[in-house]
């Protein structure tokens, strides 16, 4: 795994000693650096937040580093035994999906985790312990899902703001949660007035904090969502996203910025019922769009359009057919002031816009023989800068040799969480060097004297996994191989590079 960025929390660089104000080099790391004490893992989810990080280990226990956790510890198991897959950070609090489908909610501090006065830690009886299960390690809350009458049992998907928990049923149901006393400050809860009085009026009777894991523990139906089946929930920092079935997209929350891309004529602050987000008025009438994907981050939207353009005229633009051609395009909304538009500016967006270079790619398919869209493979939003992972990863067969998937990043690099070496924000996606990986002695020494001997460094002497089939090197990872690929995580200041495996 390699981290750059802040190294406030010890985030990082976990293994360091006492961090100080006074010491620059140690609070931001300027290049990417291979975090030893996670060496050779791989993990089904890793997710970054300001204080802390947490891992997913193939067998589904969390991994946990960073002051925010504890200010002593390194990386180390916290939650055991749970089979969890995918986890979702607040501030002081970790949501971890588990494979059945149920929604646990771990107190993201050590020493809340272990803090005895409250209540004794969980365990497991020595019959259990027989067939392999383990003692959790830690306190939790096992979630709630109201209205049982519902189909949906299980959760499959979760996405967590500053102070809302957004929940995907498997029959595409559409569930909140609070986080904090303060998740509908932009009516990002999407619930109205009735759904919040009833949090608030529990939470009062029963004196809970809200940092206590028990604050609210029930996932509930958006009112104006419950008729309709959802293929996607996402959360940004104060505002949230869906995508139903039919490829609409509805937005609710936080829109100071335009990040519900519901138009540049549309200036209400805050928007607290679903509303139908304006995106066709990005393209011409004669286009055909069709919405992919989302993603949210901070106070940005992004939009995962596949296009077809059907306008006859182009001529040799279009396929033989003449009459279209599909494009894959990577619309942006919301706050552009650090670069987060991607589009050559630096302002903000209430209407979408195109993110340049990662959008309208194409490529000829020697399979197919005909001219087809590149794909992008994922994206990674923090509170202010973003990482696009394009699918391009290629296997050359006249030289055997295989290259991954490029990887483009923008927006704010105060921390240096870009990982280009230098602290200038980037309001166009940019590539990234290739990740330095520890090499064997036999190699640092093959290195050495070749510097001496002034002869030019090969490639795969000072870098590892894939090669780039450019003339210039740049950071391209590794595609899905034997249930393994290698995966881009950008978190509050801070951005990480690790392999992921199949849960």
């Amino acid at each position: 795994m390699h981290l750059w960025g802040s190294n406030r929390y010890k985030l990082v660089d976990p293994d360091a000693g006492p961090l100080t104000l006074s010491s620059a080099s140690q609070l931001q790391i300027k290049k990417p650096k291979y975090l030893n004490a996670l060496s050779g893992q791989s993990f089904c989810d890793l997710a970054l937040h300001e204080r802390y990080a947490v891992a997913v280990t193939p067998s589904g226990d969390l991994v946990q580093w960073g002051s925010g956790f504890s200010s002593e510890a390194g990386p180390s198991v916290s939650l055991r035994g749970h089979n969890v897959v995918q986890v979702a950070l607040t501030h002081n609090k970790i949501y971890a999906r588990t494979k059945s489908g149920k929604v646990l909610i771990v107190p993201a501090s050590k020493a809340e985790q272990t803090d005895a006065s409250k209540k004794p830690l969980p365990t497991i009886s020595f019959f259990w312990k027989l067939f392999n299960y383990k003692d959790p390690g830690a306190h939790f809350v096992e979630m709630s899902i109201a209205n049982k009458d519902r189909k949906s049992k299980k959760v499959v998907d979760i996405s967590a703001g500053r102070s809302h928990l957004l929940a995907l049923g498997e029959d595409g149901r559409a569930m909140v949660a609070a986080c904090s006393d303060d998740a509908n400050d932009c009516g990002q809860l999407g619930g109205g007035r009735l759904l919040v009085e009833a949090i608030s009026s529990k939470v009062a009777s029963e004196a809970i904090a809200d940092s206590d894991i028990e604050f609210d523990v029930t996932l509930k139906d958006i009112p104006a969502l419950r008729n309709l089946t959802m293929k996607q929930l996402v959360a940004g920092d104060r505002h949230s996203l869906a995508l139903t079935s039919e490829g609409r997209v509805l937005g609710w929350g936080n829109n100071s910025l335009g990040q519900l891309s519901l138009g540049g004529g549309y200036a209400f602050p805050t928007i607290p019922a679903p509303t139908e987000a304006n995106l066709g008025a990005s393209y011409p009438k004669s286009a055909r769009i069709q919405v992919q994907k989302l993603f949210a981050g901070g106070d940005q939207s992004y939009f995962l359009v596949s296009r077809e353009d059907i306008n006859p005229s182009a001529g040799a633009d279009y396929t033989d057919s003449g009459d279209k051609r599909i494009y894959e395009d990577l619309l942006a909304a919301g706050n552009g002031m650090y670069g987060g538009m991607g589009n050559g500016s630096w302002n903000s967006s209430g209407q979408a816009v195109r993110v340049r270079t990662v959008s309208g790619l194409q490529e000829y398919s020697e399979v197919k023989q005909a001219i087809q869209p590149i794909p992008v493979h994922s994206v990674s939003i923090a509170s202010t800068h973003t990482a696009v992972v394009l699918s391009n990863a290629v296997h050359d067969a006249v030289t055997k040799q295989s290259f991954g998937n490029d990887v483009f990043v923008f927006g704010h690099n105060d921390n240096y969480q870009l990982g280009t070496g230098k602290r200038s924000n980037l309001n166009i996606p940019q590539h990234l060097q290739p990740l330095p990986y520890p090499v064997s002695r036999e190699a640092e020494a093959k290195i050495s004297q070749m510097e001496k001997s002034g002869n030019i460094i090969e490639e795969e002497g000072l870098q590892s996994g894939t090669k780039s089939h450019m003339p210039h090197n740049r950071l391209q990872l590794a595609s899905r191989k034997d249930k393994l690929e290698e995966r881009i995580v950008c978190g509050y200041g801070t951005t990480a590079v690790y392999w992921h495996v199949e849960s």
